[in-house]
């Protein structure tokens, strides 16, 4: 597989809800891209091809986490500072503050923190981050809310607030694709093109979320912690192939890069021993005009948010969330992996 960044440059404020519209994140997950994605792969009617690529894992990418930019060099070549999301692992305590305001401010930093810098995660998890400092790199711009009004045919119009991110001018997300060949990356660029102009997140037909791509390189290191995570799944963990291979890692953690979820209850059962993690439940609207007369909505599906740490990783799968419609409605779950 071929591991590499796909940056998202926004051009207009973004809207990516939580359960309610004055609620909003800075972020995206895998999930709401896999289904954007499924929606222009439609309109080209390959949406069959996307799909098999996609439970073949020929094609799997992770939830989209912020970058900044960190300098630019003597030839004004921008170098770029990727972040992760926070490790829900436990970490080493760290040196004890020698006065309790101290050690107060800091543990309200830590609670702060989200996300962390490439450069910062093993610092992190020897328990040396200084969280004050980790903080100062995150400035990627700020919430705020925007008054809309819904018109309502023969009915008194209805105000209502979005809340809305727009991004720092050199600030963004990025999202980390493996693809099997240039074939399934061809396909992938052009689907994100052809989504650039529509845009992702909520309120696209009022602008927002329009955005451009550009590359970027993953780096050796990182790419092959990636790579190890990903030939370490649940089917393999019995071979003795595997079982030689990752001697070195049977203590790692692996943190989890994208919402995702375990194929089976057997399957669950068995990684959940040692993992540290949170369940977020997803939801939303079908957007199919032949899925049914009326709009409807997904059956409510529980993943586990990126961050969790597991000790043995899993591939995931793609789930059917429809619900009496006309056709599958289907649900992004696979698992894409870092060793920490």
């Amino acid at each position: 597989m071929n591991h590499s960044i796909i940056r998202f440059n926004f051009s207009t404020p973004v809207h990516f809800g939580k359960s309610k519209l004055e609620d909003g994140e800075m972020c995206f997950s895998a999930d709401t891209l896999f289904s954007a994605l499924f929606l222009e792969a439609m309109k080209e009617g390959k949406e069959k091809l996307f799909l098999e690529y996609v439970q073949e894992e020929k094609l799997l990418f992770t939830d989209a986490f912020p970058f900044s930019v960190k300098q630019e060099g003597s030839k004004g070549k921008k170098e770029y500072c990727y972040f992760f999301p926070k490790p829900m692992c436990p970490v080493e305590k760290g040196e004890e503050e020698g006065r309790e305001k101290e050690h107060s401010i800091l543990k309200k930093a830590y609670k702060k923190l989200k996300y962390l810098s490439m450069d910062s995660i093993s610092d992190y998890l020897e328990g040396k981050l200084d969280p004050l400092e980790e903080l100062k790199k995150q400035n990627f711009g700020s919430f705020f809310s925007q008054e809309m009004v819904r018109f309502l045919e023969d009915e008194d119009n209805l105000p209502y607030r979005v809340e809305q991110f727009q991004f720092a001018e050199d600030a963004g997300l990025y999202c980390i694709f493996s693809t099997e060949d240039e074939d399934v990356e061809d396909f992938l660029v052009d689907l994100l093109e052809s989504l650039s102009y529509v845009g992702i997140g909520g309120k696209r037909a009022s602008g927002k979320g329009k955005f451009s791509i550009t590359a970027g390189a993953l780096g050796e290191e990182m790419a092959e912690k990636i790579k190890l995570a990903g030939e370490v799944k649940e089917d393999d963990l019995s071979s003795a192939r595997v079982e030689s291979s990752t001697k070195k890692t049977k203590d790692s953690d692996f943190l989890l890069l994208s919402s995702a979820m375990a194929k089976t209850e057997e399957d669950l059962e068995s990684i959940l021993e040692d993992a540290s993690y949170l369940l977020q439940k997803r939801s939303g609207f079908i957007y199919s005009e032949s899925y049914a007369k009326e709009q409807r909505r997904k059956k409510d599906f529980f993943s586990f948010q990126a961050g969790s740490c597991f000790k043995k990783p899993f591939s995931g799968d793609i789930f059917d969330v429809s619900d009496g419609g006309n056709h599958p409605v289907y649900r992004y779950g696979k698992a894409v992996f870092m060793e920490i």
